[in-house]
């Protein structure tokens, strides 16, 4: 259920393409993450944050183990190097309005994070006077050399901006989703968050 704001429809999938050896010893196990909000099915203990958006989720207990047991052994299977994270905005619903007549222009901004030098954004195209908009927006970004401590930490962050002034500021600001790229995507089966509204 979401309140007067509804995410994008979209599509996170991230992955590295070389494999190199690495130490396990400085990796977190899932059970350590201190967090205790519950998004999707799959890891109850999973860093997120939302604006503008309230999340209920329910799931089977009994396999809650199995899903826990299946994303720390994708965790555990991450390694350093080359990685591209693949966004896919399709839609957005519902927006809320942040002009006068009630209209929206709505654009997606995604922004990666995995360290003080390694940030990257990118935007779709502004859909003028819609509040149901479709993007259908694909972007690949590549973040190359990406440490195991830059990979635990990485983030993303998906804001939903009303393009009224046509600069990103506060004044235009709809609502944002974020979550752990490692814990929250990655852990997922083939390391994507597919065809969700976050």
């Amino acid at each position: 259920m979401l309140s007067s704001f509804k995410s994008p429809k979209a599509t996170f999938s991230s992955g590295n393409s070389i494999s190199s050896g690495l130490s396990r010893r400085g990796k977190k196990r899932l059970g350590d993450i201190d967090n205790s909000s519950q998004i999707g099915s799959i890891v109850s203990k999973t860093k997120t944050k939302a604006h503008g958006i309230e999340s209920i989720s329910e799931h089977d207990e009994t396999s809650e183990d199995e899903e826990l047991r299946f994303a720390q052994s994708q965790i555990d299977a991450a390694q350093e190097g080359n990685w591209l994270i693949v966004v896919h905005i399709i839609e957005v619903r519902h927006l809320a309005s942040k002009s006068l007549d009630g209209a929206a222009d709505p654009l997606v901004k995604v922004e990666i994070d995995f360290g003080p030098k390694k940030r990257k954004s990118v935007h779709t195209r502004i859909v003028e006077n819609d509040k149901n908009a479709v993007f259908d927006s694909v972007f690949k970004i590549e973040f190359t050399d990406v440490s195991m401590m830059e990979i635990e930490n990485a983030t993303i962050v998906v804001s939903v901006l009303d393009s009224i002034s046509k600069i990103f500021n506060a004044s235009n600001f709809i609502g944002s989703w974020e979550a752990d790229i490692l814990d929250f995507i990655y852990a997922r089966k083939d390391h994507e968050f597919y065809r969700q509204f976050v």
